[in-house]
Parts: structure tokens; sequence; C-alpha cells
């Protein structure tokens, strides 16, 4: 990407992209960010899962006036017009109230959104919004709740909601009507939006690795994001708990061998050898592994829920593992290493994809096996070429943004960004296969703009930051505010 293309790029993005997400969005928690594109922000999605998901708030919830109330059912996620959720029920007091709940980032929205003139919210019992510094209520007879001071958990928990993939996307994202009126916008229009947003989305993964080194430090940041990494789509909570029971610095101080073996008993994955069958090609490493664990081990942890029910063999939580475990032995459990080392190829002028790509390169005899007892037919690459591309997007570009930010380096984030706009694109997944029927007629359309990894990123940062538009005077208006007008034709 050429300078002044570039400049263009992070013109729109600052300018008029995140101008939008400020609209949309309240600061979780005040951030010791440099500027305002740094902030941590909430939207009303994030809300909506806060509430729909409720374990992250407080057992009883108490509205303006101090009047509690105990949620025994959210009511069903409404994704089309009208309130939030229906047929919710709580207790307060003595008594079971039932009703709609409509979800707002402050009070006064309910007005902006122009709910006092639509019969559809006369239903409405509760109005659940993350700040209500005013402690008011919009409209006066409604009961308003305040979340944000009613969290069960740190702020920064709340941030996490941000990767929550627990939620089907058909409901989130149902089709867009008037999607033909997309045409009306140029291929390099919407290229330029989406580029933007895939920004923006790279800004945000770095700044929660930045939230991380600020917990921990950069080297376990990177340890915890690798985990999450290997977790894919249904097992990043157990890789996250194996991070928290095994910190890297416990890690760094052991032999290969007792590192080896406390990945595996931590990760509960390790069979006794005495009580389960375990194939013969790999019956005595795994009984050297599990006399080392056994020796090292703690005291007993509570189980780790993997999921194992419909994944390939490729997938298997401990073909996962093994990848995990061959990658930090690769980069000899300072993956901070690989980062500086990547950043430092990339100020000499040249591209660090190859250097990153060959630390991603994993060997092992797993690539024949789906788990201790079973080889699976033809061996399979630990970390195949998607995955690969999949763990420099979402780690190592990040964490190399968190490196380029440091005092004395701000001119160097430019090309980072030039190398992360260069990046092929990754493997199609649920999310884009959406966004090709909802925002492309015909869906071919999506080919010839989402080019690069950068533009997936942003297709699915826009699904996420934004109820998208369903009637033409809101797709008019979302579009107005991104700077791109066009009439809409019924």
């Amino acid at each position: 990407m050429l300078d002044n293309d570039l400049n263009a790029l992070l013109k729109y993005m600052q300018g008029t992209y995140l101008n939008l997400w400020y609209n949309y969005t309240l600061p979780i928690f005040q951030s010791k960010a440099i500027n305002d594109s740094d902030d941590f922000r909430i939207n009303e999605k994030m809300i909506q899962m806060l509430w729909n998901k409720n374990h992250l708030l407080n057992d009883v919830l108490f509205d303006d006036q101090r009047k509690s109330y105990k949620i025994l059912n959210p009511g069903t996620w409404n994704r089309e017009p009208g309130p939030d959720f229906k047929s919710a029920k709580v207790i307060t007091g003595q008594d079971t109230l039932s009703g709609d709940v409509e979800i707002h980032l402050q009070p006064e929205h309910w007005n902006n959104h122009g709910h006092q003139f639509d019969p559809a919210y006369d239903k409405v019992k509760l109005h659940v919004v993350w700040k209500n510094p005013n402690n008011k209520r919009t409209p006066a007879h409604i009961p308003v709740i305040e979340l944000s001071s009613q969290l069960a958990v740190a702020e920064d928990k709340i941030w996490e909601l941000q990767s929550s993939s627990n939620y089907s996307k058909s409901q989130i994202h149902p089709a867009v009507e008037c999607a033909e009126q997309m045409n009306k916008i140029s291929d390099e229009t919407l290229q330029l939006t989406f580029r933007a947003a895939g920004l923006s989305r790279l800004q945000r993964k770095a700044n929660q690795i930045r939230l991380l080194s600020t917990k921990y430090c950069f080297s376990h940041a990177i340890y915890l994001q690798l985990a999450d990494a290997m977790g894919f789509k249904s097992n990043r909570e157990p890789f996250k708990q194996i991070c928290e029971r095994l910190p890297l610095e416990t890690l760094v101080n052991l032999s290969p061998i007792e590192q080896k073996a406390c990945l595996w008993g931590t990760s509960q994955l390790l069979p006794d050898h005495t009580q389960t069958e375990v194939h013969e090609e790999i019956l005595v490493e795994c009984k050297i592994l599990w006399e080392t664990w056994w020796r090292l081990r703690n005291e007993a942890s509570e189980p780790l829920k993997w999921v194992k029910a419909s994944s390939r063999p490729a997938n298997s939580p401990e073909r996962r593992m093994a990848a995990f475990i061959q990658l930090l032995n690769k980069v000899n459990y300072h993956p901070e290493g690989l980062i500086l080392q990547s950043c430092k190829i990339l100020l000499e002028g040249n591209s660090p994809r190859k250097f990153i790509e060959d630390q991603l390169h994993v060997e092992s005899h797993w690539e024949a096996y789906c788990n201790f007892k079973t080889k699976i037919p033809k061996p399979m690459k630990l970390l195949g070429s998607n995955r690969k591309m999949d763990i420099i997007i979402n780690v190592i570009v990040p964490a190399m943004a968190v490196y380029l930010s440091e005092p004395g380096h701000s001119n160097d984030l430019h090309k980072l960004y030039n190398f992360y706009c260069s990046l092929p694109k990754a493997q199609d997944n649920h999310i884009l296969d959406i966004a090709r029927h909802r925002f492309f007629i015909p869906p071919a359309r999506m080919k010839d703009i989402i080019t690069k990894a950068v533009d997936q990123q942003g297709v699915m940062q826009l699904m996420h930051d934004f109820d998208l538009p369903q009637t033409p005077e809101e797709i008019r208006g979302f579009w107005s505010e991104l700077g791109i007008d066009f009439e809409i034709t019924k």
C-alpha cells in the first residue's frame, strides 16, 4: 500500500469510522490510553449480551429507586423491530414481574430512538442501561436499572465480551431488507469502509494485549493470546484456564520435560497409562510425562470442560494442545522474543511474514494422532497455513502494534499498518458467510471487494459494532454517517 493511500485510510478511520463508533458507545472504564481511539468502549449489543447471559451481573440488581430485582428469565432476545427482550421474568420484592425489557446505553436514548411514539414498547416493564448518571427515568413510569455499577466481576472482564462467540450469528445478524441498495455504493468506497473497520479492529486487539500486559507482563499476555488462538471456536475457556493455573513465569523455570509434562497434566488430557489404553507407539512418552507430572502436580483442580463432540480429528483438543506445546518450545517459552524479532525485521525494511510463518511451523509425531489412543489414517499438520494466518492476524500483528506504540516508535506504526494491509485473506468463517449475503448482491461481488485479511477483519468488526440497518431510512442514515450518500429507491 502506498503511503498516500495509507494516510487516506487512516484519516477516514479516525475521522469518520471511529466517530460513528463513539456515537454508538460509551467508555467501559477510563483507560490510560494515549488517544481516544484506544478507549475501551461498550455498545448496546454488549449490554444485551450482559443481560442475556447474566452471570457477570450481581445476583440481585437495584433500580434507580433502590428497588431490588432478581432475574428469573432474561426473556427472548428479539432481533426484529421492538423491545430487545420479550417476555422476561424478574422477582421484585414478593412479586414476579413479567414483560418486555429495553436496552440502551443511557436512559435518554429511549426518546432519541422514538420509542415514546411506538406502541410496540407498551409492554416494556424494565429499562436496562449501562449508565444512568442523573439517576432519572426515561420514560418516567418505567424503572431504570444501571448495569455498570452492578457487575459481579471486574470491569475488564466485560471487555472479553468483545470476543464472545457464544451467540448465533444468524440471530444477531438477520438478513438486511433492501440489500440491493448497497449496489449503489462503489467497490472502492465499500473497501475503504471495511479496511478502516479492519484497522480499528487491529487497534482493539492491541488494546486487549496492552490491558493484559498491565495485569501480568507482555510475554504472559502473548502466552494468553496464543492459548486463546489454539482454543479456536469451542475450547477457548479450557485453554484460558490452563494459563491461569500454569503461569508462564512458572514454566520458564522448569526443565523441558517438566514444561511439557506440566502443560499436558494441567490440560487434564494426559491419560493415566495404568488405567487408560494408550497407543503403543506413544506409550513410553506417555509414561514419562505422567510420572513427571505426578511428581510436580499440585492439589486436584476442577475438571476442564473440553468440547470434543462434532470436531474434526485435526481439531481435537489433544492436537491443539500438542501444537501449543510445540510452539512454546520453539520460542523457548519467551513469546515476547518472537514479537521483538518480527518488529526488528519490519523496521529494517523487510516483511516479517516468512520469519513468523517459520516460527509457527511446528513438527511433531502428533501429526499422526487424534488423541493418545487413536492414530489418524493420514498425518496432518498441527498448524496449517490457514491457522498460521489466523494467529498472525489475531495475535502476532496486534502484539507488534503494542510494542510499536511505545514512545520512540510512533512513526513505525505506519510500516506495521502497511504490512497488515498486505496480508492475504484468511479462511472464511460463519460471520463472513453471512456478510456475503448481507452486503453483496450478487454474493459473488464480495470477492472483488474483500481481497485482503484486513478487509475480512473489517467486515467482522462492522457487523460486531453495529446492528446494521434494515429499513430504507436506516440504511441511508447509517451509510451517511460513514460519509456515503445515495438515494434509496423503494
